[in-house]
């Protein structure tokens, strides 16, 4: 992690997103994940919709992805977030992929 994103702390996200209302909430994973774990609770309560680009790639716990409405990975992520490895995914098989196992 670098630069600002590094320094987000859950607190930060829990005051800016208190008052926000019902909305759109997009993360990515430059923040520490307590952070992201913390806005994605808020979101929900406030009824917002929850976007996570899952970059840099890194495993997630389910209880954090249970709060992800919209997850949008490249291929990588989406191989690592499976637990598979690195590779290319043919067409055949990107529908499989993404139902999960």
């Amino acid at each position: 992690m670098i630069g600002t994103h590094a320094k987000l702390t859950p607190a930060d996200v829990e005051t800016g997103l208190r008052s926000a209302g019902e909305g759109l909430v997009l993360l990515q994973l430059e923040s520490p994940i307590e952070t992201v774990d913390a806005a994605l609770a808020v979101a929900r309560k406030n009824g917002s919709t929850t976007i996570l680009d899952p970059a840099p790639a890194r495993p997630l716990e389910q209880d954090l992805l249970r709060l992800v409405d919209i997850l949008t990975p490249n291929e990588r992520e989406a191989l690592g977030l499976l637990g598979k490895p690195g590779g290319d995914v043919g067409v055949a098989d990107a529908a499989a992929l993404a139902r999960g196992p």
